[in-house]
């Protein structure tokens, strides 16, 4: 009696295939993690959010960071620095 037949095996060999695709995938997302466009040139930005980051909770008190967060969705949505779109 057979437990599987060709079909099954056909099955469990692309559910394996994807479950390593997908576990190669995330390894290599841990290691290179992508920065959003435009911060990667600025480094000041970059930094402003790494130190924001590090704050915790109390980066929503901290006019530093509210003004990098605001920068940072201006940039996002093409606003200018008078909120009109250029």
């Amino acid at each position: 009696m057979r437990v599987l037949n060709v079909r099954g095996w056909g099955a469990v060999a692309a559910i394996t295939i994807m479950l390593a695709a997908l576990v190669a995938s995330t390894i290599a997302a841990a290691h290179h993690p992508l920065a959003p466009a435009g911060v990667a040139a600025s480094g000041s930005l970059s930094d402003e959010l790494d130190r924001c980051r590090l704050l915790g909770v109390d980066a929503e008190k901290d006019a530093v960071c509210q003004a990098t967060w605001r920068r940072l969705r201006d940039h996002f949505f093409g606003l200018d620095r008078t909120g009109a779109r250029p």
